[in-house]
């Protein structure tokens, strides 16, 4: 991983992973996961924060009906408003492309996703020893060219988060 900025509040950010899978269950699952993003980000007015970044994970197992590539991207920002609260906005895109799709599927089990979160922080506020609260919802849509395949996900978290 790396992180690099200027004094101009821009900073460009990036990650890469390799893990090797060992499935003591199902040997025909042992491969290997790679990951890799970068990033950059914009800082404005020293209150707010613009992004994007671009990532992929790629998969590949001895069963090749779970080999993929997905490549994605993210927009988000950081926005501290009044009241000591933070805005964490971002939207994705990615799209998942499986290798070798089994002969027996009826269409392209390819997938498209779209998403949306915000997370809320209340920065002013501590319990305990520095806990904050915060709150973050986030909605994601799957469309898969096989319907069975197509999913939504909705998620709600709330809690508190250790600032020190």
């Amino acid at each position: 991983a790396f992180e690099g900025r200027t004094e101009t509040g821009f900073s460009m950010f990036g990650q890469a992973s390799f893990l090797n899978i060992d499935n003591k269950i199902a040997g025909n699952l042992d491969g290997t996961l790679r990951r890799a993003q970068i990033g950059f980000r914009q800082s404005i007015g020293g209150l707010s924060t613009v992004g994007t970044s671009l990532f992929y994970e790629g998969k590949r197992v001895d069963f090749n009906l779970d080999n993929y590539d997905t490549f994605g991207v993210r927009l988000f920002g950081v926005i501290d408003i009044p009241f000591g609260i933070t805005l964490k906005p971002s939207v994705s895109f990615e799209e998942k492309s499986f290798s070798d799709p089994s002969q027996l599927f009826t269409a392209d089990p390819d997938e498209k996703t779209m998403g949306a979160n915000i997370r809320i922080e209340k920065n002013d506020l501590f319990f305990g020893n520095g806990f904050s609260p915060f709150i973050s919802l986030s909605h994601r849509r799957t469309k898969s060219g096989i319907d069975a395949f197509s999913y939504t996900e909705t998620e709600y978290e709330f809690g508190l988060e250790r600032r020190f």
